[in-house]
């Protein structure tokens, strides 16, 4: 009778052993599982709320009426008003330099290498300390574009990100205003050459009609 009892008893502990065994492998398994869907959808989850910002931004930044009295300041120490630029420039890539430096990086970059094949006419704003530095700037991304110091921010809404940003200038009813406002992302890399193809696609249509 005892060894019967016995019997039962290591059977029931193999039992038991096998079936923790089992619980915390499936459990750890299915963690396994878990963990790595929710690495999957982090970077769709940062991809969207950064999208979310940009566009959210540009919307409110679209038509803001700049400000009369901005003065540009280029390479050589002249001086000229933005508006000036209007009929000249057909987008701006606008940066102050408390804006996050990778980001500048890439988009100057970007512009370096896609300003060639497009028929678009780009300048450079930001609140460069010398024209030491902004030839500096050119030289180091190759830039052809024009570049120009400004001495106050634009007060464009987008501002406020404090990141980079495109923008076009038009002449309407309440004077300057900003047209075409875009935030690049590092998160969706296509976007600028979406964005500079949409506007050279209208240049060109532009001339046609």
């Amino acid at each position: 009778m005892n060894r019967i009892l016995r019997y039962f008893v290591v059977v029931f502990f193999i039992v038991a052993v096998v079936a923790a065994a089992y619980s915390f492998y499936t459990d750890k398994k299915n963690a396994a599982i878990l963990s790595k869907e929710l690495e999957n959808t982090i970077p769709y989850q940062k991809l969207y709320d950064a999208l979310l910002t940009a566009r959210t931004a540009e919307l409110v930044s679209e038509g803001t009426v700049l400000k009369p009295d901005i003065l540009l300041v280029d390479e050589k120490g002249d001086t000229v008003a933005l508006g000036e630029l209007n009929d000249s420039i057909d987008v701006f890539f606008c940066y102050y330099r408390t804006h996050c430096s990778s980001c500048i990086d890439r988009h100057l970059t970007f512009i370096s290498e896609n300003l060639k094949k497009a028929s678009l006419k780009v300048a450079i704003l930001s609140d460069f300390s010398s024209a030491k530095d902004m030839s500096v700037v050119k030289s180091l991304n190759g830039l052809i574009c024009p570049v120009y110091k400004m001495d106050v921010r634009l007060g464009i809404p987008a501002d406020s990100l404090e990141l980079p940003y495109f923008f076009s200038v038009e002449s309407g009813r309440d004077g300057l205003c900003a047209r075409n406002v875009f935030v690049p992302m590092l998160e969706a890399p296509s976007l600028p050459e979406v964005f500079l193809g949409t506007l050279n696609g209208r240049k060109v249509e532009n001339k046609i009609t």
